[in-house]
């Protein structure tokens, strides 16, 4: 018998409609001279590695089609097959002629694994990491009138198991907990154009208990001191009021200035009730004439650890999570903003208030929804699984990249940069890996000493703020006796590993979360869950056994359930990959509250609905 599956509520539809989208990739630091390169691209597969020695660069045609950002092996990129480990793409633009006298930048959100960039047959730039941004000043080589060809070479060793990779598989087919892979551009590509000295980034780091807010804007190339440079800041509060000017002389490629949280009306502070956002403008003044603007935003919010318990702008709160996998129904990892909107309404109308982006880097309009809706985030850094000096190179560099990236976004609360001692599989017993965790553990605080960091999700932890556990157990009753103090829950050995190395019984002090749990498939033809139930009935009454347990432990200060949907052969989502319920939101909504779910008369015919 085939399961129900639910409509999703209208209403989700049409306030993902009625939401405008944020459309600049880069929504941190938003321009208005921009053109969007997403749509179709010539590509090629290089199978022999022919491409270099032959001049590909310099071809007029390539001889095969894709849509980009999606990865050549999901169904909308067009080709729908493995490319291989090395391949080409290639696109004609324009340049228009408001853009004269400026520069020329070309943006990459993120390539997996290796890019190559050529401009009208010149080699402008090349980078490595599949998760992260990268960008190449092209102005020198582009045509004033007339066609520019734009070309990318990408190697991504598909068996590498030293370059960070996350859920993607190194065999020939997905299989357990390892999905398709993601090969090439998967996030968006566009050009903007920018003066000499250009604003790259803008960090608004507050300080609310001191009532100050430090601002640093990095400018693309140092301002020379013998000219006359100033920033300043203008502050609006999301109702257009103005909330604050601020300016400073700037000189060198990295202004700092600090200014007061004394504003009128007072402070209002982002949370998941109230994501409170302020909005900034930020101008270069170069010689008294604005030379640079961009578009900015923050949120004043505070994250902290007290009494084992997890404090959000100073009241306890526990975490009601979801394992979110990022994938999208024949797009892999490339979710449009539609996507984004719709998935984080779905995640509050089933009353979660916080989501682990696993083994995932997503795109930052991802963020800016959450941000915007109120939807706290754990980000964790997709794994290698070698352990060697390479697999440490790639994944720090990439690691730093993307807190450097993301640290502007109120909704993450939690950093992660490893997950259940993948990549360090031995670090219970070496001590090359606990140094590398423990190494990570340091450096995320030392970029970020405002936020959560956890070493290693799940077990085995080095040096942590918040003591995660992982536990598929179904039994309530197992469940509530594990989690009924902390000596108790410390005896626990999930995945047959210590919880914490090296701790002494009785002598944890941070709070407790089970960040994997649950992971109960319905009736699946075909995949696989941790646990198998025949009905929706079944499924709603293991859900409540598990969230129930939980919530009413002494110790326990958030869960995270596994997970938000099916993901290919992974068939444990509460919703199919194309965002229908398997239960009805409002019932989940109830469980996660607390609540008894309402009697609910359960339809046991498939619905066909959209």
């Amino acid at each position: 018998m085939t399961a129900a599956i639910h409509r999703k509520p209208l209403w989700i539809a049409q306030e993902v409609e009625r939401l405008q989208n944020v459309e600049y990739p880069n929504p941190l630091c938003q321009r208005d001279q921009w053109m969007d390169l997403s749509g179709e691209w010539e590509f090629e597969v290089d199978p022999e590695n022919r491409g270099v020695v032959d001049e590909w660069f310099r071809r007029e045609h390539f001889s095969r089609r894709i849509q980009v950002p999606y990865a050549p092996e999901t169904p909308k990129s067009g080709f729908g097959e493995d490319p291989g480990a090395i391949f080409w793409y290639r696109k004609e633009v324009t340049i228009t002629s408001a853009w004269r006298g400026q520069r020329v930048m070309l943006y990459f959100g993120a390539v997996d694994y290796e890019a190559s960039v050529w401009v009208n047959g010149v080699f402008v730039g090349s980078h490595k990491g599949g998760y992260t941004p990268f960008s190449c000043d092209i102005t020198p080589w582009l045509f004033e009138t007339g066609l520019n060809a734009i070309v990318v070479r990408v190697y991504d060793d598909p068996r590498d198991q030293s370059q960070p990779r996350g859920k993607q598989t190194w065999e020939d087919k997905p299989a357990g907990i390892l999905y398709t892979r993601t090969s090439g551009i998967w996030q968006p590509v566009w050009m903007a154009a920018e003066p000499q000295h250009a604003v790259h980034q803008v960090n608004f780091f507050t300080h609310p208990d001191q009532g100050a807010m430090d601002i640093e804007v990095t400018v693309s190339q140092p301002i020379p001191s013998d000219r006359k440079a100033r920033v300043e800041v203008v502050c609006e509060g999301h109702d257009g009021q103005p909330v604050f000017t601020t300016s400073i002389a700037a000189a060198g490629d990295r202004i700092k200035m600090t200014t007061s949280l004394d504003w009128p009306g007072g402070v209002q502070w982002w949370s998941p009730d109230h994501p409170h956002l302020y909005v900034a403008t930020v101008r270069l003044m170069m010689d008294g004439q604005s030379d640079d603007v961009v578009r900015s935003y923050f949120g004043v919010r505070t994250v902290e650890t007290r009494n084992q318990q997890v404090l959000i702008n100073h009241q306890p709160v526990k975490f009601r999570m979801i394992l979110h996998q990022g994938y999208y129904p024949e797009a892999g990892l490339s979710g449009s903003e539609e996507h984004f909107r719709e998935d984080i309404l779905l995640l509050k109308a089933m009353g979660f208030n916080a989501l682990r982006m696993h083994q995932k880097i997503e795109d930052p309009r991802f963020l800016y929804w959450c941000d915007r809706l109120g939807m706290m985030v754990w980000e964790e850094m997709p794994s290698a699984y070698a352990f060697n000096q390479v697999a440490i190179q790639r994944l720090v560099d990439e690691w730093v990249t993307v807190v450097r990236r993301d640290m502007g976004h109120p909704s993450i609360v939690a950093w992660v940069p490893f997950n259940e001692s993948w990549g360090v599989t031995h670090i219970a017993a070496d001590g090359a890996q606990q140094h590398y965790a423990r190494a990570l553990y340091h450096v995320t605080k030392a970029l970020d000493p405002d936020r959560l960091v956890v070493d290693n999700d799940g077990w085995e932890h080095t040096v942590t703020d918040l003591m995660t556990v992982h536990d598929y157990t179904q039994d309530p009753a197992e469940l509530e006796e594990r989690y009924s103090s902390v000596s108790q829950c410390m005896r626990f050995r999930p995945a047959n590993r210590v919880i914490m190395l090296d701790s002494v019984e009785g002598n944890v002090h941070q709070p407790v979360l089970v960040t994997e749990c649950g992971g109960i498939a319905l009736n699946p033809e075909e995949g696989w869950g941790y646990a198998v139930t025949k009905n929706e009935s079944d499924l709603l009454t293991g859900y409540q056994a598990i969230i129930g347990a939980l919530n009413r432990s002494p110790i326990v200060q958030g869960w995270c359930y596994t997970q938000f949907t099916d993901v290919e052969q992974e068939q444990n989502g509460l919703l199919t990959i194309d965002r229908r319920p398997k239960v009805p939101l409002e019932l989940i909504r109830a469980v996660n509250a607390g609540e008894k779910p309402p009697a609910t008369r359960f339809n046991m015919s498939p619905d066909k609905g959209d």
